[in-house]
């Protein structure tokens, strides 16, 4: 499969993005106010603004992320939390979680 995924990355000029790292090395903290409740854009951080911009940008997304209790593993869950519902709207989206299983 990842032969067919780079050949249609390949014939359609994609451009990829690659967000490898864990949630927890970004240091994003604790979220307090996303950024689609911060009354003043101006007033983010600009590594915020920066990253949702990107965000904003692509034309579609693939998660891929550890499971944890069933579901997506609390820093993850945070970092996503930051940036606006309408960033991810309306783009493909698939997201691939493994597990050690029992």
């Amino acid at each position: 499969m990842i032969f067919i995924v780079g050949a249609q990355v390949e014939i359609k000029q994609v451009t990829i993005l690659l967000f490898s790292k864990d949630p927890l090395e970004l240091d994003f903290p604790v979220i307090r106010t996303p950024l689609h409740f911060m009354k003043d854009r101006s007033a983010a951080p600009a590594w915020l603004l920066e990253a949702n911009q990107e965000i904003e940008q692509a034309d579609g997304f693939v998660i891929v992320s550890s499971e944890y209790n069933c579901s997506l593993p609390p820093a993850l869950s945070n970092m996503m939390d930051h940036f606006p519902p309408a960033s991810y709207r309306h783009r493909p989206c698939s997201i691939v979680t493994y597990s050690m299983g029992n």
